[in-house]
């Protein structure tokens, strides 16, 4: 990404220093899509998207995050912004209603000098009307062709932190969206560098219906779909399904449910 503005600490704002750009995925989410653009232009491939909680800077609680996804020149948004995890007694999500800002960050910089990060901020922008869809597009921020243009860069000091605080630091699955589907649904999960994936999908006996490897995805947030179809192309019937996501390090797990 280039940077034609000033750039400025913000530690002069206060004593708040950003420390890590990492999230916690919780049961509730909504899914944000868009096109983002730094004065008009498009990011660079490998810069990320990140929202923040309205509270920002006031805390440096992360609510989503997502590396930005290209085509034909074009940076597009696919984000799941979480809600507050009621498993936990800190408050570390969203809540129904609440406003939100959005970031971008320089990958390319953080990753020649993992002690400092440029980051981009919509102005003093907040996008209001979060609420939990399980997964499934929010209302308010379900159009491809919205474009979010950042104009501001600052320079944030990550002090202590090396470049794997950026990323999750294991294999995380935060579930697939919507559940139950038809036809169409997502796999969300995350991961601490690239790697060789393979997703494999069982029907509730146990017999292989479907089955691939996605090689080389980016570390960090991934998403795989399913289209209800078995390798054959046959259409699968209703009913649950099991679905693993396995690396030569970890496998991961969950449920779902194909609705006709």
């Amino acid at each position: 990404m280039k940077y034609k503005k000033t750039i400025i600490s913000l530690c002069l704002l206060g004593s708040f220093c950003f420390s890590q750009f990492v999230f916690n995925a919780s049961p509730s989410s909504g899914l944000m899509y868009g096109q983002a653009t730094f004065n008009g232009a498009s990011p660079e491939p490998g810069d990320w998207i990140g929202a923040y909680r309205s509270t920002f800077p006031s805390d440096t609680i992360c609510v989503g995050g997502n590396r930005l996804e290209f085509n034909n020149g074009l940076a597009y948004i696919v984000m799941q912004i979480y809600g507050d995890d009621p498993e936990t007694i800190e408050s570390d999500g969203m809540v129904s209603g609440q406003s939100f800002f959005l970031v971008l960050w320089d990958s390319s910089l953080a990753q020649s000098d993992p002690n400092s990060a440029i980051y981009c901020q919509q102005g003093l922008t907040e996008y209001g009307g979060w609420e939990n869809t399980n997964g499934a597009p929010l209302p308010d921020y379900s159009d491809y062709t919205m474009v979010y243009d950042f104009s501001e860069s600052i320079y944030l000091d990550v002090v202590k932190q090396d470049q794997n605080n950026f990323f999750p630091n294991k294999m995380r699955l935060h579930g697939n969206f919507p559940n139950p589907f038809n036809p169409l649904t997502k796999i969300a999960f995350s991961i601490s560098e690239q790697m060789d994936i393979e997703l494999t999908i069982y029907n509730i006996n146990g017999k292989i219906v479907y089955s691939k490897k996605h090689g080389n995805l980016n570390s960090g947030y991934n998403i795989l779909s399913w289209n209800g179809k078995a390798n054959d192309e046959s259409n699968v019937s209703s009913g649950v399904y099991i679905y693993k996501i396995l690396s030569d390090k970890q496998e991961l797990s969950g449920r779902m449910v194909f609705m006709k």
